[in-house]
């Protein structure tokens, strides 16, 4: 079942007023969520929670990495959490309350009042002030439940949520969309869970320093009709120091993206970055769309970065393209000549492009034959 499709019955069927004691609309739904056939993140699984007799006030939706957490009771894992009114659903990454309200793990109770959303309220500010601005942007610090006084749990889940993004059931967005959405809160999930355990592990946390080595530039170019959905990001090289080890890492990879995306706006295509992610890149021109996957070659060795790019390419469009989308092309982008495995990505449908030594760009034969390379 479609995501899209799976969250506004549920909003439709969900009535408390049908009684207490006993199962109402909606609440058997979202007990077969859990076998319902969904295109997730790969290694996420579903549950829903609708209360046990008496109606849950918030209903959800429990998406878990078993990676981070498999249990709503600890740990951080995302949900679909409904407003109390209905009228809204929030894709939220949450902490754990029902074990933090027993007991922390230092062994004071927390209850189910004011200390336990003062702990985990702090948490996630905590957790928050640790991720890279740009991996959040876009995502809310905030949720509103529509939570009455009385309500607990509720009111847990909107002091415990670290991101969030909501989603009107009446003006729910396109299931490409939410889709997309989903696979950026795994990502921020797994990233989010690494910060959150060392925050345990350290009640007062050294902070991970970012530090940038050259100014980002402004490129005008940016500015000119056909790149109005690209957005460069910063190609300086940057060094990131955590508790006193030093990593250098290379910016290439944008380096990549943003170079090829003003030469390819100069062959007519329109490049697009904005709302794609998970996606690098996707390109459109007179109605057609192109699927992009950059990919760094490193020590002269293209393998790894080969089956890196053609798994996700894959997997990208079997999740987040539509099925009507017959004509999507797909590309896997490279920062040098990838020899014999372009003729490979050609046997499963996939154009290869890569970056000369002088800087110009050269592709397989279906590259050419779309026109996104000359040679």
């Amino acid at each position: 079942m479609d995501i899209r499709q799976l969250l506004i019955q549920i909003a439709e069927r969900y009535d408390r007023t049908a009684g207490t004691g006993k199962d109402v609309p909606g609440q058997q739904l979202l007990r077969k969520v859990s076998k319902m056939e969904m295109k997730l993140p790969r290694g996420l699984r579903v549950e829903g929670n609708g209360g046990k007799g008496t109606a849950a006030r918030s209903p959800w939706i429990g998406v878990f990495d078993p990676g981070v957490s498999d249990d709503s009771r600890e740990g951080l894992y995302l949900a679909y959490i409904y407003s109390s009114d209905m009228e809204s659903v929030s894709l939220t990454l949450q902490q754990g309350i029902e074990k933090l309200a027993e007991s922390e793990r230092d062994g004071s109770k927390l209850g189910r009042g004011g200390k336990l959303r003062e702990a985990v309220s702090d948490r996630a500010h905590q957790i928050r002030a640790l991720i890279p601005v740009d991996i959040i942007a876009g995502w809310d610090p905030c949720i509103d439940l529509k939570a009455r006084s009385e309500d607990w749990r509720p009111r847990a889940y909107e002091a415990g949520n670290v991101l969030a993004r909501r989603y009107r059931i009446l003006e729910m967005p396109e299931e490409e969309v939410l889709r997309g959405d989903l696979w950026r809160a795994a990502e921020i999930l797994r990233y989010a869970a690494s910060i959150e355990r060392d925050l345990w592990r350290h009640r007062e946390p050294e902070r991970l320093h970012v530090s940038y080595q050259g100014k980002p530039r402004h490129d005008p170019a940016v500015e000119k009709e056909g790149l109005e959905g690209f957005k460069p990001k910063d190609s300086g090289s940057y060094v990131v120091e955590i508790k006193r080890r030093v990593q250098y890492r290379s910016r290439s990879h944008e380096e990549l993206i943003n170079g090829f995306a003003l030469y390819i706006e100069r062959r007519g295509f329109t490049p697009v970055t904005v709302g794609m992610h998970p996606r690098d890149l996707v390109l459109r021109k007179l109605g057609q769309e192109w699927l992009v996957e950059a990919k760094v070659v490193k020590d002269g060795n293209p393998t790894k970065a080969v089956r890196e790019a053609v798994g996700q390419i894959l997997e990208y469009r079997y999740f987040l393209h539509s099925k009507k989308e017959g004509g999507l092309g797909l590309v896997g982008l490279f920062t040098e000549d990838i020899g014999v495995f372009a003729e490979y990505m050609e046997s499963q449908g996939i154009a290869s492009i890569w970056r000369t030594a002088d800087g110009a760009w050269e592709g397989s034969v279906l590259a050419h034959k779309w026109g996104l390379t000359e040679i």
